[in-house]
């Protein structure tokens, strides 16, 4: 399944609550940071609450948010990272929306340093899932490119929803405007000339809705050449199973019910009211929360 876009139009900055300086500054920041990252929903719920921020959230909002969508995704280990989902369900309960966090990504693309960061912009992640009417927040950790959040909001516009706005915790330089400048689109045009051809007919979407982040990483190359041969030193082979870069629908469903069963884990008498899970999404082993006999993980 192909990444979806749409065009940008007026979409605002991600409203970020911490700088990376900050962030890196703290002196328990790492060894949270890295714990939530591999799946640690407790340290997860601790970064979150140290760094939110409702001011920075209401600042971007112009309107009613219906839901909020969190970026799900596995890593290489088969692990998900739920600093994304916790921080969806802080900003959800602060400006009185629900969590949509069955909407995942079901593909795998290869990490930074992998030899392949030159074709990033090509190597799109994909996301499926059900969509109701309303207006959505997109929530991830951290923005790099802004292509996660780029294709989840195309998935969200072309099923039924309208994204507004889009947070996250910290970002990199230059990533929190997604929208390309359109300066560096024009000189990307020139610099391609007639590659740009061949360039566009790679990417899953129009020239013109690359990421701010992405067009900067392609200017930056110094041979804009996408037949280029890929650099050496190919990353290790992932845990998760996956062909063609698909996840298996076997993973899928896993990654669900792993999602399911950590909501339930949250055992807030709230935890329904604030969590839409959609019965086509649902594995059929989760088509009830178990709040009475639930570890509160939290």
């Amino acid at each position: 399944m192909a990444a979806i876009r749409i065009s940008w139009s007026n979409f605002p900055t991600v409203a970020v609550h911490i700088r990376p300086v900050e962030l890196k500054a703290h002196p328990s920041y790492a060894a949270i940071y890295a714990s939530a990252k591999l799946g640690d929903v407790k340290a997860a719920h601790t970064l979150v609450g140290r760094f939110f921020n409702k001011a920075v959230v209401s600042a971007v909002i112009d309107g009613v948010i219906d839901y909020v969508v969190p970026v799900m995704e596995l890593g290489e280990e088969g692990r998900w990272n739920p600093i994304p989902f916790e921080l969806a369900r802080v900003t959800a309960q602060a400006i009185g929306a629900r969590v949509m966090p069955l909407i995942v990504r079901n593909n795998f693309t290869w990490p930074n340093g992998t030899g392949k960061l030159p074709l990033l912009p090509l190597d799109q992640p994909s996301f499926v899932g059900k969509v109701l009417p309303g207006r959505y927040l997109l929530v991830d950790d951290r923005v790099t490119y802004g292509s996660a959040l780029a294709n989840l909001r195309g998935w969200i516009s072309v099923n039924g929803g309208q994204v507004a706005c889009a947070t996250a915790l910290s970002a990199a330089v230059f990533a929190t405007k997604l929208v390309p400048n359109y300066l560096t689109l024009a000189h990307l045009k020139i610099r391609f000339n007639k590659d740009r051809k061949a360039f566009m007919h790679k990417l899953p979407f129009p020239f013109d809705y690359l990421t701010n982040g992405e067009a900067r990483l392609i200017d930056a190359l110094p041979e804009p050449d996408p037949k280029r041969p890929e650099a050496t030193g190919a990353a290790d082979e992932p845990a998760i199973a996956y062909k063609n870069n698909l996840l298996t629908p076997a993973v899928i469903r896993e990654f669900r019910q792993d999602i399911v069963a950590t909501i339930a884990a949250l055992c807030s008498a709230e935890t329904e009211r604030l969590f839409v899970l959609p019965a086509e999404d649902l594995p059929r082993r989760s088509r009830e929360l178990d709040l009475e006999n639930c570890a509160n993980i939290l």
